[in-house]
């Protein structure tokens, strides 16, 4: 599917080629091309995934992402699901919730089992002596784009998304992508080129409302995407506890927040950006915003939080004031 956004701008593409090509590496010795055609073929055949969860999202630049994104990361869960329908494709943000929507949480047994049984997208962190379920992509907005393999398309290249880097194949070589589990077993198809780079958070504001097992957290990050992006983002979730694990729920959210900042690029110039987010009576298992988006281009520097300031609330907890 080629969902034909926006026109390629040159500079974007020099910035993906570029990176691409320094990163390329050298080239082993062949594996059993038979083998692999196997492999590919068990995993794009299997009844585990659909077709639109299968569906690779295209985009014609870096550029034409930032646009799509400012509009999708907008929409309510509802609006969400219709969009990613009308175009055959199911993002790994939906089916993280459904999968949710499914766990049985009798016990903690069902929890761990859970969890192991849909590693591709579920982990438990421990964070401040608290337990969380957490999907990967929690916190960027990439988690709209990218289908249940963490696929995505930009200009002329496929990109699989790990925590460790991307995994990069052409047009002609992108169903090897679908047989790669982790990012160093890339290394191993001659076909495939990697770039070993991470998410990166500049600044984080967080605020919590509790009341005993409910929660509302609102994170306010700046943050970098190797390739793809920089952007000040909102992340609003609500939580409850199940046998001592925070697990994201669906809950009413209304909230209303604003944010200013200041970021710089290797050129030591200064940049002032502020936006404003309010959202009523949204039922979802979690709304986001992104205040502006700094630039395509991935050579930020610095990036902080001048002021925060605004409100959330579901009916389980207090207003978050902030």
């Amino acid at each position: 599917m080629k969902n034909k956004l926006a026109l390629a701008t040159i500079a974007i593409s020099a910035v993906v080629l570029l990176t691409i090509q320094s990163c390329k590496k050298e080239e082993p010795e062949k594996n059993n091309s038979s083998n692999d055609s196997n492999i590919i073929e068990s995993n794009r055949s299997g009844g585990f995934h659909s077709y639109a969860e299968r569906n690779v999202l295209h985009f014609e630049s870096a550029e034409s992402l930032l646009s799509m994104a400012s509009s999708v990361i907008r929409m309510n869960d509802s609006e969400r699901t219709k969009w990613e329908e009308h175009n055959n494709f199911k993002s790994f943000y939906t089916k993280c919730n459904e999968l949710i929507e499914t766990m049985d949480t009798t016990n903690i047994n069902s929890i761990h089992n859970f969890v192991k049984n849909n590693s591709d997208y579920f982990y438990l962190s421990v964070q401040d002596n608290e337990t969380y379920l957490l999907s990967y992509f929690d916190e960027s907005f990439l988690r709209y784009f990218l289908n249940s393999y963490k696929m995505i398309s930009v200009a002329d290249r496929y990109y699989k998304i790990f925590k460790e880097g991307y995994i990069v194949a052409s047009e002609e070589d992108k169903d090897y992508l679908y047989m790669i589990d982790s990012f160093e077993q890339s290394m191993y198809v001659n076909e495939l080129d990697y770039y070993p780079a991470s998410r990166t958070v500049y600044d984080e504001e967080v605020y919590e409302s509790i009341n005993g097992k409910d929660k509302l957290k609102v994170a306010f990050k700046i943050e970098s995407h190797p390739i793809f992006y920089n952007c000040a983002l909102v992340n609003i979730y609500p939580y409850h506890k199940t046998l001592g694990i925070w697990i994201r729920c669906k809950r009413t959210i209304s909230a209303n927040v604003s944010a200013e900042w200041t970021y710089s690029y290797f050129s030591n110039d200064v940049h002032t950006g502020s936006g404003n987010f309010q959202v009523d009576s949204d039922k979802s298992f979690g709304v986001s915003y992104e205040f502006g988006f700094m630039t395509s281009f991935t050579n930020l520097n610095s990036g902080h939080f001048t002021s925060t300031s605004g409100w959330a609330d579901t009916p389980s907890v207090p207003t978050c004031n902030f």
